[in-house]
């Protein structure tokens, strides 16, 4: 997944589905990156795509900033599957 020093959560990020012990589990979270730069937005997908992370972006989001012509804002929801261990 990419490095969360790089992300902020968004508010609304989280909704946690919880299951048996030993059964597949999934959390899904919200990123927000705001008034980035285009170089900033390509680390985090190189990053993503480096991990072949991609099948777990629900949704990308790119938008430039209100009054820039250089500014961007990147939003997606990923995905995190694992084993519940409790």
């Amino acid at each position: 997944r990419p490095p969360r020093s790089t992300l902020s959560s968004s508010s609304a990020a989280s909704d946690v589905y919880k299951r048996q012990e030993g059964e597949i589990g999934f959390i899904q979270l919200g990123y927000a990156l705001n008034n980035r730069t285009f170089s900033d937005l390509m680390v985090v997908l190189e990053t993503i795509n480096k991990n072949q992370r991609f099948d777990y972006i629900n949704q990308l989001n790119v938008s430039k900033v209100n009054g820039s012509d250089e500014r961007l804002n990147l939003s997606f929801t990923y995905t995190n599957l694992g084993l519940v261990t409790d």
